[in-house]
């Protein structure tokens, strides 16, 4: 007799998202990293949760959601989340016309060039903080972007995403994509 069984992770990124950024804007930009993912139980239950409720023409849509916090998934489960901003890579060095986002395929992030070391001016980091729930959405910690050398066109980081939860540590995330649009500038400059 054989039985079929299946491992369920308790807790799982669902999948990864993407945020946009400007370069050069006073201070540097931030990201936090729960802008990045979207995090599910091992029921695949979102920890947003979904209600059916009318759209704006009084019709019932398919589906339609009500955002509510459930922080004692992220306590009870002791979720966090970190971004190795030291292998983040990036497709800065490839022509401009050249650089489509890449949201699948982790082989074709893994090709291109390391964005610490081909950006040596580039200023990116991740400052590590408890996972809470801000009275709007859930927070975690910030990826900080800034450049202080010349100007740049639209071009992405993609950067590693870990998880560690009460039951495993360092799991595989995959990549969160942080699209940088081109140096900030005077467009409409008077002389």
């Amino acid at each position: 007799d054989y039985f079929n069984v299946k491992f369920l992770r308790p807790v799982d990124v669902e999948k990864t998202k993407s945020a946009v950024v400007e370069d050069a804007v006073d201070g540097g930009s931030k990201v936090n990293i729960m802008d990045l993912v979207s995090l599910v139980d091992w029921r695949d239950q979102s920890f947003t949760s979904a209600n059916g409720i009318t759209d704006k023409d009084g019709d019932q849509p398919e589906v339609t959601y009500v955002t509510y916090p459930t922080p004692h998934y992220i306590n009870y489960y002791e979720v966090k989340l970190k971004a190795d901003v030291d292998k983040a890579m990036t497709d800065i060095n490839k022509p401009e016309a050249e650089r489509d986002v890449i949201l699948e395929k982790d082989e074709d992030i893994e090709k291109l060039v390391n964005l610490k070391k081909n950006s040596p001016a580039c200023i990116f980091t991740f400052s590590e903080a408890p996972i809470s729930w801000d009275g709007k959405k859930f927070v975690g910690g910030d990826i900080f972007y800034s450049n202080n050398s010349g100007n740049v066109k639209l071009f992405h980081i993609y950067v590693p995403i870990t998880m560690d939860y009460k039951w495993g540590k360092n799991i595989n995330c995959g990549y969160g994509v942080i699209t940088v649009k081109k140096t900030l500038n005077n467009a409409a400059k008077k002389f």
